[in-house]
């Protein structure tokens, strides 16, 4: 090691090699996956109506938003749901924007 220069390593045969290695570390140490979980999110449009909803954390917030159009009697595309200047997106599941049991959502309509 006085050269400077670092050891190599052992050249790789083919990319069937390289594939071959990751699958195995891979398969070493499964995934850790939540299962879903029953929450229920309250969401307030600040204008007299509160709704209650009981939903999954593997539902996404278009899920959502349907289930509080039949409550409420409107239009699931015309509801926008937002946590502060947050706006949620229709294809993210509840999990990943880490809403909760009882979470507070503020409802719009557009």
């Amino acid at each position: 090691m006085a050269s400077g220069k670092l050891p190599l390593r052992r050249p790789l045969e083919s990319c069937e090699e390289v594939v071959a290695s990751a699958a195995s570390r891979r398969f070493e140490s499964p995934l850790c996956v939540a299962p879903a979980r029953m929450i229920e999110v309250v969401c307030n449009d600040r204008l007299g109506k509160k709704v209650r909803v009981k939903c999954n954390t593997d539902d996404t917030i278009g899920d959502l938003k349907k289930l509080i159009a039949a409550q409420t009697g409107t239009r699931w595309n015309k509801i926008v749901l937002k946590k502060w200047y947050t706006i949620f997106k229709d294809h993210i599941s509840l999990g990943d924007y880490e809403i909760h049991d009882g979470m507070n959502l503020e409802l719009y309509y557009q």
